[in-house]
């Protein structure tokens, strides 16, 4: 049996590692439908990275609403929990 292990970052503005994944392994399907692939979607500590660290480890993506006193700057921020 052939195994495949497909470990891509995402395609700026486009898709995220994780769907870079499921569409290469949905095409990597139709061609070795007997293949065992393995995902490991990866990011490079910009976006995309909470996602690839959550679906490496697991968890679920969190969204929480930061207010930071220094001059009033207010932001949101997403972390993963698991």
């Amino acid at each position: 049996m052939k195994q495949i292990l497909l470990v891509p970052d995402s395609f700026k503005g486009t898709l995220t590692s994780r769907q870079v994944c499921e569409t290469m392994a949905e095409q990597l399907h139709l061609v070795f439908p007997e293949a065992d692939i393995t995902s490991l979607p990866v990011a490079d500590g910009g976006e995309g990275s909470v996602e690839a660290f959550l679906a490496a480890a697991g968890g679920e993506r969190v969204e929480k609403k930061l207010e930071y006193l220094v001059k009033d700057i207010k932001t949101e921020k997403a972390q993963g929990e698991t």
